[in-house]
């Protein structure tokens, strides 16, 4: 096994004191190898490693306070010298403890012992971090302070530094300053008469209070005026070409939890004496009328999970209920599912006192309907044409004919072929009245063909529509659970609010 025998260690880090030159921080240390007979090792490349311990017996990695790792070092006549901190840095606050040993590893053989205990010389590394300098009339300069050798205890307030001593740069309490870098600030930010705190809850800007668990970000504010006020204001503008996000959320991914998240839960509410509107969101898109691209209101995407929504609404409570209310054209790319259907339109007789509503025709298959009158010829036959795409369009056609103005039979004397079909009738020039029903076959019906009797899914069973016609309580309809659980949370963000606006924290 070999041994080292210590020759010397010195330390070059200089005492420097008013000088601007660059103190190496490294200390030099030389040794001896030896073998078990205490004969110089060969002459060779040997991995050594280096390790600074505050303990002399102890290798529990919270003693070790330094590691070089093995490193590369030549020997001759068994003497070697090596630079410690020349390839990992030695960090500034190594010396502030003065138990420090010295461990050597030489290839695989164990640790040498006993460890190395180091002493006076390596000490003047702490110069570098001027714990105690003083200077009876010249300034210290930047320069003549290492990184990080100021410390919290050097310019707190117990510190006892006179304003008058502190000029150019440096923080004051009345110039324009501008502080770059990490900064920590602990306590509350007061500016103007609203205060901003943040801890590892959340932050709370606005009102005097601490951040709480209901949310990450609050604001907040008590306002008694008549103008408008914004909780959130977010003018963006980009003169190129780049995309603009006024607020980007992105909750619960990846995420492992089983609870609810929501991207932006609002609950506007206010006094129950109220009879102002109330909006949960009010978007507007594309204000200027006279820009190119496309404005959306509101674009919504969902994906994932049994079941997915685009956009989920529901209204209660009210004499008048919209989950949806349109105001324009509404086109729906996919099937249109419902309970009933009809138009709504000015009554044509008194459009201002009433409406007059229809009823959608339904059919359990994808029908198209096209109808005409034709009159026969001489002959008591008469041509339909159909549009160039009805045979592209349509399969499954049925008709019906009526002949119009006296008693008469007609009948398909051709069925429908190049789209077309002819009628014939018992007598020369009768008036007919026609009518065809093709079922959809172009590619979107036939991949998405309307399944008339479905099995309701497992979460879904048990529940109904419309529960009260068929005598069941509220608590059956779908997504009744739901609903009430978003109306637990409302009812808890509104008693957290008022909890916090009373002093009372969460």
């Amino acid at each position: 096994m070999r041994k080292a025998n210590v020759i010397a260690v010195v330390a070059v880090l200089g005492l420097v004191m008013l000088s601007q030159a660059e103190v190496p921080q490294l200390i030099s240390y030389s040794g001896r190898l030896t073998d078990g007979s205490g004969s110089p090792v060969p002459d060779g490349a040997y991995l050594i490693k280096f390790i600074i311990w505050n303990d002399p017996l102890s290798t529990d990695a919270l003693n070790k306070l330094w590691d070089n790792g093995y490193q590369t070092i030549n020997t001759e006549n068994g003497i070697f010298s090596y630079n410690l901190g020349a390839h990992t840095a030695l960090p500034n606050n190594l010396f502030s403890d003065t138990a420090l040993y010295l461990g050597i590893t030489v290839g695989v053989d164990p640790e040498m012992t006993p460890r190395t205990k180091l002493t006076a010389n390596p000490f003047s590394y702490q110069v570098l971090r001027a714990d105690t300098a003083q200077f009876l009339s010249t300034a210290v300069t930047s320069a003549m302070i290492a990184n990080g050798a100021i410390m919290n205890v050097d310019i707190n307030n117990g510190a006892d530094i006179a304003p008058s001593k502190i000029s150019g740069t440096a923080m004051n309490l009345t110039d324009v300053q501008t502080v770059s870098g990490d900064k920590t600030f602990s306590g509350t930010l007061t500016v103007g008469d609203s205060s901003i705190q943040a801890n590892s809850i959340g932050v709370r800007i606005g009102d005097n209070g601490a951040p709480s668990g209901s949310a990450l970000l609050r604001l907040g504010r008590n306002y008694n005026t008549p103008e408008g006020r914004n909780g959130l204001f977010v003018p963006l503008d980009n003169s190129g070409t780049g995309q603009l996000v006024g607020g980007y959320f992105l909750i619960g991914s990846p995420s492992t939890g089983t609870g609810t998240t929501y991207g932006i839960y609002i609950d506007a509410d206010n006094a129950a004496s109220s009879t102002t509107s109330r909006f949960g969101v009010y978007s507007i898109a594309g204000a200027n009328t006279n820009i190119a691209g496309t404005s959306y209101g509101v674009r919504a995407t969902a994906s994932g999970g049994n079941t997915a929504y685009g956009i989920y609404a529901s209204a209660a409570n009210a004499g008048t209920n919209f989950a949806g209310y349109f105001s324009g054209n509404t086109h729906v790319n996919g099937t249109l599912s419902k309970t009933a259907g009809a138009f709504k339109i000015d009554h044509p007789l008194e459009p201002e006192d009433k409406y007059l509503q229809h009823s959608f025709v339904e059919s359990p298959d994808m029908k198209n309907v096209y109808d005409g009158n034709i009159i026969t010829d001489g002959n008591g036959e008469a041509m339909v044409e159909l549009p160039s795409y009805f045979e592209a369009l349509n399969k499954d056609f049925r008709y019906q004919l009526t002949v119009i103005g006296e008693f008469a039979q007609a009948i398909v004397a051709e069925k429908i072929k190049n789209n077309r079909f002819v009628i014939r009738t018992e007598k020369p020039n009768l008036e007919v009245s026609w009518q065809v029903t093709g079922v959809r076959k172009d590619a979107w019906a036939e991949a998405n063909r309307i399944k008339v009797e479905i099995d309701k899914p497992n979460e879904e069973r048990g529940t109904y529509l419309y529960p009260e016609l068929f005598g069941q309580p509220e608590s059956k309809q779908l997504h009744y659970m739901a609903r009430q659980e978003e109306m637990k949370i409302a009812e808890e963000h509104r008693d957290g609010a008022q909890w916090e606006s009373s002093g009372i924290q969460e």
